[in-house]
């Protein structure tokens, strides 16, 4: 079992090339998260994975000074930064061929106590140790508040659009950063027969723009306000162009 400390229901993506033998490859989201781009643009790091490389992610953080791993952390962990197990792409015949689960309970053994992040502890803790069998995507495909709420850290975000945005620490229901939980609730409304671009792609513009007047006076939406045709609505209307030619 791992920690009690982290949701145990996560755990799951510790078991998946067991769980699923007959499957070879997997796209393993987080439930709090939202695709704002196509789904291609993620699936598609699996034809970038060299031959020993079974798995991708993105690191924990961009900024060096307050990733939480280089901080705080009590066991090993990938890079400087460590990663985030939110989305996570995973070949499972090269998990499996690697012996993945044989890993589990030595970690769980020696690291127990020390982990807070349960299975994504674990994770780290194997890549530590093989980091050349991952391969590691840029952090506009696991975007989250760390990249933006005390300043813009997240350089692919800002050039190219979210892919998806991952809304940890309750970060789309709590309103502690009023840009994720907007989206949010975007999604959460829009009805499918209803037509994209005016309901949610244009609903989101316009309340994006009503919130930029408030990014002075309200210190919660801080950096993740910003540039947010590029970050959060590009991909959107990429996705929605093409539907509707048809």
């Amino acid at each position: 079992m791992l920690p009690l400390t982290h949701d145990t229901s996560l755990s799951l993506s510790c078991f998946n090339q067991d769980i699923l033998p007959h499957i070879e490859v997997l796209l393993y989201m987080d439930a709090d998260s939202l695709f704002l781009g196509p789904v291609y643009d993620v699936w598609s790091h699996f034809h970038q994975m060299n031959s020993s490389q079974m798995a991708a992610l993105s690191i924990e953080s961009e900024d060096l000074n307050s990733a939480w791993y280089g901080r705080f952390a009590r066991h090993p962990y990938y890079g400087k930064t460590g990663l985030n197990s939110g989305v996570m792409l995973m070949n499972l015949t090269r998990m499996r061929e690697f012996g993945w689960g044989n890993y589990l309970g030595p970690i769980l053994k020696e690291f127990k106590t020390k982990m807070v992040f349960g299975d994504q502890d674990i994770i780290n803790i194997i890549f530590y140790y093989h980091p050349e069998t991952l391969l590691v995507f840029p952090c506009r495909f696991n975007f989250r508040t760390d990249h933006c709420r005390y300043m813009p850290n997240c350089e692919s975000a800002m050039s190219d659009g979210v892919i998806v945005m991952h809304g940890s620490r309750a970060a789309f229901l709590s309103y502690k950063v009023p840009p994720f939980t907007l989206i949010y609730q975007a999604f959460q409304e829009y009805q499918l027969t209803q037509d994209l671009h005016e309901h949610l792609y244009l609903h989101l513009k316009n309340q994006f723009a009503a919130l930029a007047e408030y990014l002075v006076e309200d210190a919660r939406i801080g950096s993740c306000g910003i540039n947010y045709e590029t970050n959060y609505l590009s991909n959107i209307l990429k996705v929605i162009q093409p539907l509707a030619l048809r």
